[in-house]
């Protein structure tokens, strides 16, 4: 009986990862390149699998994701996890760095994250969590998040001549005033 549920197992576990929807380890190899952000976002995300203590390794991980800013902005997001079965995963802090930073800036709560004051530039995200084994015999679990940029508010330049202007009015105001 166990060899026959260990069999029905490693079939299940060859589908999934045949299939691409799963993969053994973290989901993120390497760096994977979100491309330019904009104000609409991009998704990302990753998964993690566990049959008969075979799949996934349990720990820590951080994978890694690059995004290029083609304006000054702000990096905003959040991060859902889900498990379910036999693994547990818990986010513990997102980090960015490049770019114009000079060092790697940290958000410990990875749920809502934001990374303001940022110029153009190439930068990398890093998603730092741990995944642990509960009980049970086959577990799923992931993350899924989105990333967006919001410009950064940079002032027009008809509103600083009109600015300009106005301070040219005063000015001028003043000085007559001082005659009469």
């Amino acid at each position: 009986m166990k060899t026959r549920l260990v069999m029905i197992a490693r079939a299940m576990a060859f589908v999934l990862a045949g299939i691409g929807f799963l993969s053994p380890a973290s989901a993120v190899a390497g760096v994977t390149d979100l491309g330019a952000l904009d104000a609409a976002g991009t998704s990302f995300g990753a998964a993690f699998w566990r049959v008969f203590n075979v799949g996934s390794p349990l720990g820590a991980f951080t994978d890694v994701y690059s995004f290029t800013l083609l304006n000054p902005a702000a990096a905003t997001g959040g991060l859902i996890t889900w498990d379910w079965g036999s693994i547990d995963l818990s986010l513990s802090s997102v980090a960015l760095s490049g770019g114009t930073l000079a060092g790697a800036l940290t958000d410990s709560s990875p749920g809502s994250f934001s990374f303001n004051g940022l110029g153009a530039g190439k930068y990398s995200l890093a998603i730092s969590g741990v995944l642990n084994s509960t009980s049970g015999i086959v577990g799923l679990a992931g993350y899924n998040g989105t990333i967006r940029a919001v410009a950064s508010a940079t002032p027009e330049p008809e509103g600083i001549v009109m600015v300009l202007a106005g301070f040219a009015f005063v000015g001028w105001q003043v000085a007559r005033l001082k005659r009469i």
